[in-house]
């Protein structure tokens, strides 16, 4: 018998990264992969020992709790697998690991990846659209896999997965509701009565508040700030949620022309803006279309200003501000170090946009914290090495370097030696002592390249100079496409031409003589940065980027009391508990995996009450619910053995369909084949099939009935929940399990009427 299991890697819940091992008989599935902002190794250790049994990876979101362990598992080379992902999603996701990498190398020594295991990962991958159907085969067994709306973020997905006739719906991370730049997610329009469906219930003691009135709320709390000259601070991610508040904020600006500054501080911000605006395609389609016609890209941002940097924030110039800044946990980057800034000031507003903010370590202790308290901040940032330090760390660099110098050393000496007693030409000795110093490191990169001897040259000066042209071929000596002149045993002409670059049409292009970066305006130099932009750029004209100066990472202490304002809102985009329980009972599944262990015992008491509510949804539908899981706990599920069979034609010639609700249904009464097992035949026994009956499809409402008995001139009218005909006759509606309609009455010629046209609102098979 098949069977279907599920075992999370972490503790399977909103509160820590998702990362959940199904396995489909012999196909085993990776359902997201992601990290802790904390990037422990010890937590990859049960997902890296599972990792050589993993067939396939289904990415559903693009931020760290889903994809955040991808670099460290699959960037460094040592394993390839086929990992699935949305479009969208995979150009976030780049965009929100390259903002941690980047943040956090800047002020911690980060080790857990680099960008080059992030471009390693992410190259690797096979983007699909929505409702993309994709098929690949394991072990001769064919699984078929379809990514759905989920709302939340950009390519966010809900996955259909198809294997052995059965069907299992992935649906974490989900929000039902439409936004501003996302439409709502279909769940129940995906699959009916699955047999699993996999949700998590990190919302499950949110209610979730009015759009308008959130909107309001938040709107009101960061201009009231604004005209108190006070500063807002709203820390947010990089890629993901702070895309619908952008459009919030920009909207709200442009409507109202209010005069404060608005900027995002981001080091990816601008980039990924870039990719807002060509991924519309992914977003709500009234987004894009107002009133029958084509609006601007919504992402043409014209009041928020995108600052790389502290330094570009600063040029804005004076006066109150409103910055949105990552990371959203406050972590790292610009929003920790504008909070160690702004903290203590009295007429400054930090307003915390979702909910899962505070569950993380700085966010959650200045959520719980109250005016006056002490929060304890450590600012870690980069300086260059002095005195003995550099010293040290310049030996080690040259230490590792020391091959490559032995070597061009090598290649000075030999040639002179290579060519001791030959009588060359004055031009070749010129030549031959420009060849000593030229290196590999000054030979342009062209396509005819080749190496030179000492052409016509005694037989003894020949075999004196083949170590030297050895040692030639190594440096790949130009050939520039014409013959060497006898004598010469090195380019006429080492020194390489830097070609002009020129535009489409051949002209010399000087424009960038012309050229002005607005963004740092003219004139700007930071005095601390030791060199002027003019005198850094002439020195480096012509020169060959070398590494970069070594640097450490210095911590101080920028603890404050806190003074300003702590807002929190829920602008986090995930389904609440009770439309999560409405949306299950709607899909009906067979088997239902609810994920989610709260922190708190108020979280964890809202958690077990929803999972008693869907018990009893399910209860009527034979669905079953399983979970909270804990690490290490498998969840095991049996499936019934199902065989695939084939009709015979007078079989199906034998059945009267009847259409309901677009479909057709018919009683079918069949044996299969002795001769063929997978082929179905009528069934003999025809006595019997008379006896089945007749079964009433449909739910019928007591004032649909009533409708009708008036249009059959029946007089009917409503008492007591109960709909009383002409005469003794009494329509009841019955719940439970023999839910339906009941008619009480003695058998008349009016009973019969009534019931006629009872059983007309009905479909009957």
């Amino acid at each position: 018998m098949q069977r279907i299991s599920l075992q999370p890697c972490f503790t399977a819940c909103g509160e820590t990264p998702l990362a959940h091992i199904l396995r489909l008989g012999d196909v085993t599935l990776l359902l997201d992969a992601g990290w802790t902002t904390e990037y422990l190794e010890e937590d990859l250790a049960e997902l890296r020992s599972a990792l050589p049994s993993i067939d396939a990876v289904l990415v559903s979101h693009a931020d760290v709790a889903h994809l955040g362990a991808l670099p460290a598992l699959l960037g460094q080379g040592d394993r390839t697998l086929p990992v699935y992902i949305t479009g969208a999603a995979h150009k976030m996701g780049q965009m929100e690991l390259y903002e941690e990498c980047l943040v956090r190398s800047g002020c911690s020594e980060f080790t857990a990846f680099s960008l080059d295991h992030i471009d390693a990962a992410f190259d690797g991958m096979t983007t699909l659209n929505y409702l993309q159907h994709c098929s690949f085969v394991v072990r001769d067994t064919p699984v078929r896999i379809v990514a759905h709306p989920a709302g939340h973020r950009l390519g966010g997905a809900i996955w259909h997965i198809q294997w052995s006739n059965e069907d299992i719906v992935y649906a974490v991370g989900f929000n039902h509701r439409k936004e501003r730049h996302l439409a709502g997610a279909q769940l129940p329009g995906i699959v009916s009565r699955p047999a699993l469906l996999i949700v998590d219930g990190a919302n499950a003691a949110v209610t979730a508040a009015p759009s308008a009135t959130q909107n309001a709320d938040f709107l009101e709390a960061v201009v009231a700030t604004l005209r108190s000259e006070g500063n807002v601070l709203i820390p947010v991610d990089a890629a993901g949620r702070v895309l619908e508040l952008l459009l919030l904020l920009e909207h709200h600006w442009a409507q109202h022309h209010l005069p404060y500054s608005l900027a995002w501080l981001s080091s990816m911000g601008a980039s990924t803006l870039e990719f807002a605006k060509t991924q519309t395609e992914w977003m709500s389609e009234s987004l894009c279309w107002h009133g029958g016609r084509l609006q601007d890209n919504p992402y043409l941002l014209r009041h928020v200003r995108p600052c790389a940097d502290a330094a570009a924030l600063a040029r804005m110039g004076p006066g109150p501000k409103a910055v949105l800044a990552s990371l959203g946990d406050l972590g790292a980057g610009g929003a920790r170090e504008l909070l160690a800034a702004w903290g203590a000031a009295e007429r400054s507003t930090v307003v915390l946009p979702w909910v899962a903010a505070g569950r993380r370590s700085l966010a959650r202790a200045l959520a719980r914290a109250g005016r006056g308290e002490l929060v304890r901040l450590v600012l870690g940032r980069r300086v260059p090495l002095e005195g003995e330090e550099l010293a040290a760390a310049l030996a080690a660099a040259a230490g590792e370097a020391g091959e490559d110098v032995v070597e061009d050393a090598t290649l000075a000496e030999a040639l002179p030696e290579a060519n001791e007693g030959f009588e060359a030409p004055d031009a070749a000795a010129q030549a031959l002592e420009l060849a000593a110093d030229f290196t590999a490191e000054q030979q342009p990169q062209r396509a005819n390249t080749g190496t030179i001897g000492v052409a016509g040259a005694p037989e003894q000066a020949q075999q004196r100079t083949e170590g030297a042209g050895a040692l030639a071929a190594r440096h790949a000596c130009l050939v520039d496409g014409f013959a060497v002149p006898e004598g010469c045993c090195s380019p006429m002409f080492p020194f390489p031409e830097e070609p002009e670059a020129r535009d489409a049409y051949g002209t010399i292009d000087t424009s960038v003589v012309f050229e002005e970066d607005v963004a740092s305006g003219p004139g700007t130099w930071d005095p601390g940065a030791g060199v002027a932009p003019a005198a850094a750029d002439a020195g480096a004209e012509g020169a060959a980027p070398g590494p970069p100066p070594p640097t450490k990472v210095v911590e101080e202490d920028a603890s404050f009391n806190l003074r300003a304002l702590v807002l929190a809102f829920d602008y986090e985009g995930l389904v609440d508990g009770r439309s999560l329980r409405t949306i299950v009972g709607q899909v009906a599944p067979r088997h239902c995996a609810l994920l989610g262990r709260a922190q708190t015992e108020s979280g964890r008491q809202a958690l077990e009450t929803l999972k008693r509510q869907m018990v009893d949804d399910l209860a009527p539908l034979h669905g079953k619910i399983h979970g909270p899981l804990s690490p290490g706990e498998n969840l095991d599920i049996p499936c019934a053995p199902s065989v695939r069979v084939e009709m015979e034609g007078r079989l199906v010639a034998s059945l009267e369909t009847h259409a309901v609700s677009g479909c057709k249904l018919a009683w079918l009464r069949a044996r299969r084949s002795a001769a063929d097992p997978g082929l179905l035949e009528p069934a003999e026994d025809e006595a019997q099939h008379a006896t089945l009956g007749g079964v009433f499809i449909g739910d019928v409402k007591l004032s649909e009935v009533r409708k009708a008995l008036l249009k059959a001139s029946i007089p009917a009218e409503f008492s007591g929940g109960a709909l009383y005909c002409e005469g003794p006759l009494v329509i009841r509606r019955s719940e439970g399990e023999g839910a339906g309609l009941s008619l009480e009455g003695p058998l008349s010629e009016q009973y019969h009427r009534v019931q006629q046209v009872i059983y007309a609102q009905y479909h009957v098979c």
